[in-house]
């Protein structure tokens, strides 16, 4: 009877934790943060676009002190924007210097601000789609199970080599489909894109953190052996 009461306690104290880890999604620390009214973003990807040539990040916007100063073109994700009118900041959750082709992390304890007159919104998913929508059909979700444990990198557009994320063996098996594949956190929106070069790209979507672009799926199907 000891032994059976203990297994279920470690099993709710397994889901707890596991649930805990699924909500972690990254948002700053700060008290200005947790003071103001910040909306979260869906289209996320953000330019300096500075009328000095730069756009100038600072730790509390309320204080103003300068943090970092990074260079127009320089690409961020910002997942919220806070404040109100024409006060509005960006949280810099990662950032992309011209000429990588990844984005690097800033920790929530970290986190900077950016104007939101500094910043632009970048070539996205969206606008790749508005553009391309003659050569954008609709995917049959049961042709690909993003589940199979094999990695895979998501790309801002199809033909960038700008990385969002790359999906390794490993996040798949232990975290996206272990656990929350039933409640959708890694899923197609049912669109795939052929281009020029007769290369498919299957639109993805995750959820938890919320990342939304392109997959190379002859990559894929290339090493399915289809």
């Amino acid at each position: 009877m000891k032994n059976i009461t203990f297994f279920c306690l470690l099993f709710c104290l397994l889901t707890t934790a596991l649930s805990a880890a699924a909500d972690g999604v990254w948002t700053p620390t700060d008290d200005y943060f947790s003071q103001t009214d910040c909306k979260e973003l869906e289209r996320n990807i953000f330019i300096a676009a500075g009328e000095d040539g730069y756009a100038t990040a600072v730790n509390n916007p309320a204080k103003g002190k300068t943090a970092a100063v990074y260079p127009n073109g320089t690409e961020f994700i910002v997942d919220y924007l806070c404040g109100t009118g024409d006060e509005r900041w960006g949280t810099i959750h990662q950032i992309r210097l011209r000429g990588e082709n990844k984005f690097t992390v800033l920790p929530a304890w970290e986190a900077v601000y950016i104007s939101q007159k500094d910043l632009v919104r970048a070539f996205d998913t969206d606008a790749f789609s508005e553009l391309h929508s003659d050569r954008i059909k609709p995917f049959d979700p049961d042709d690909f199970d993003p589940c199979t444990p094999q990695s895979f990198v998501i790309y801002s557009y199809p033909g960038s080599e700008v990385q969002l994320l790359e999906v390794t063996e490993d996040a798949l098996t232990e975290y996206y489909c272990f656990y929350f594949s039933e409640d959708h956190y890694l899923m197609t929106t049912e669109r795939i894109y052929t281009d020029e070069n007769g290369v498919r790209w299957l639109e993805i979507e995750l959820m938890k953190p919320f990342v939304r672009g392109w997959l190379n799926y002859n990559d894929l199907t290339a090493a399915d052996g289809d």
